[in-house]
């Protein structure tokens, strides 16, 4: 079973509190998630800079998401679109939006490129991409965006007749992961984000410790 962010922070909580949650408890569980979603998105980024410093650009699996979603048409823009539930995470090449295709042939991926590199290239052969779909992400929070995320995959070189279905894969922002959906980390790493919860807490609280004392003095 899938691990969600209110257990981890339900696990934290337990450790912080000598075993049992408490209904009175001084920390309340939505600080413990927020600490635990900063947690694995630095995780995430450590992971990635390390894969770099190899000279690699390799994304642990356990962090994707995926999602399915239909292909609308944006009059402002004049462009194709998915709208995406979820924010992907801010990293390097746009690694965040990790791989984009038909629902149904991941093996013709679409390509990633540069938001804004439409009117760079507009007119050369380099804009065709060897007749391959290209795509983009941008954030669209505007009064005509239903998508609760305000954010939007766009695409070039999409058939205008295409109604098939994509599919997205996403290394999301843990904030835009529901707090009881399954929380998307690497197992071995599901430890080392409570201790360092916890440690954190245990940091403020000996703070406080010590500042009573000095009042005291």
């Amino acid at each position: 079973m899938a691990t969600t962010k209110r257990q981890l922070a339900e696990q934290a909580l337990r450790i912080i509190q000598g075993g049992s949650i408490r209904d009175d408890a001084e920390i309340d569980i939505r600080e413990l998630m927020l600490n635990i979603e900063q947690e694995r998105d630095r995780l995430i980024k450590a992971d990635l800079y390390q894969s770099i410093s190899m000279g690699e650009y390799n994304i642990n699996g356990s962090f994707i998401s995926t999602h399915i979603s239909s292909i609308s048409f944006d009059e402002e823009k004049n462009m194709k679109y998915s709208d995406l539930p979820i924010t992907p995470i801010s990293l390097p090449n746009d690694l965040g939006m990790f791989q984009v295709s038909f629902q149904k042939d991941q093996f013709n991926t679409f390509v990633r490129i540069p938001n804004g590199a439409t009117g760079l290239y507009n007119g050369l052969n380099a804009s065709k991409l060897l007749g391959r779909i290209g795509y983009f992400v941008e954030s669209s929070i505007n009064s005509n965006c239903s998508n609760s995320s305000g954010t939007r995959v766009y695409y070039t070189n999409m058939p205008e007749d295409c109604d098939k279905s994509v599919l997205l894969k996403v290394v999301a922002t843990s904030g835009s992961i529901e707090e009881d959906d399954p929380f998307p980390i690497a197992p071995e790493m599901e430890s080392q984000i409570i201790r360092s919860v916890v440690e954190l807490y245990s940091v403020m609280r000996q703070a406080l410790a010590d500042e009573s004392n000095d009042n005291i003095e």
